[in-house]
C-alpha cells in the first residue's frame, strides 16, 4: 500500500504513526475503524509532509516505557501531537 510508520504497543494501548499516499492511509483506515478489534480510535496528528521519516513499511518501538518518558507522560491516552511529533523528531536526530 505504500505506507509506512510505526506501532508503540503500551498495555492494551496502540499508538500507531502511518505516511503514504493519502488515499492509501484513507484505505488503511477505513480498515482499521471497521475492525471490530479496534476500539476509540482517535487521529492525534493528520497532517501532509514532504519526506518520510518512518522509511520502513512498518516497525514495533522496541521501548515503549522509554517512549513515553521522553514524552513525560504516563499511558498513550496523554500523548499529544506535539508530543509525538517532538519525540520522533528528536529520534531521528540522534
Amino acid at each position: 500500500d505504500q505506507i509506512t510508520g510505526g506501532l508503540v504497543l503500551h498495555g492494551d494501548h496502540i499508538l500507531q504513526a502511518m505516511e503514504g499516499p493519502p488515499l492509501e492511509i484513507e484505505r488503511a483506515m477505513a480498515r482499521i475503524h471497521a475492525d471490530p478489534r479496534h476500539r476509540e480510535v482517535r487521529v492525534i496528528l493528520d497532517d501532509r509532509v514532504g519526506v518520510r521519516a518512518l522509511p520502513e513499511p512498518m516497525r514495533l518501538c522496541d521501548d515503549p516505557e522509554a517512549f513515553l518518558a521522553g514524552l513525560n507522560v504516563r499511558t498513550l491516552d496523554e500523548v499529544t501531537a506535539e508530543a509525538a511529533q517532538a519525540e520522533l523528531d528528536r529520534r531521528l536526530a540522534a
